[in-house]
């Protein structure tokens, strides 16, 4: 039995900041499940226990990401204080 880390949304903005670089989905995904394994689960302020996929929906329908769905970026001036 496994002890599940649950990751906040902004440890994969920081993330995508760091690495400064643009993503598609399946990108952004690959580099999610090296950074944080393969069963990683994430929350933001107001859901838990999301999945990578899941969590890549939500920021993408906030806004948080700038560009086409083939090159995006995280736009740093959307990120919340939390």
């Amino acid at each position: 039995m496994s002890i599940q880390t649950s990751h906040h949304g902004h440890e994969l903005l920081d993330m995508m900041h760091t690495a400064g670089k643009t993503y598609n989905r399946s990108s952004l995904l690959e580099d999610m499940r090296m950074k944080f394994g393969e069963e990683a689960r994430f929350h933001i302020c107001d859901m838990q226990d999301l999945t990578a996929e899941k969590l890549v929906d939500i920021l993408t329908a906030r806004g948080k990401f700038v560009g086409t769905p083939d090159a995006f970026m995280f736009n740093p001036s959307t990120r919340c204080s939390d």
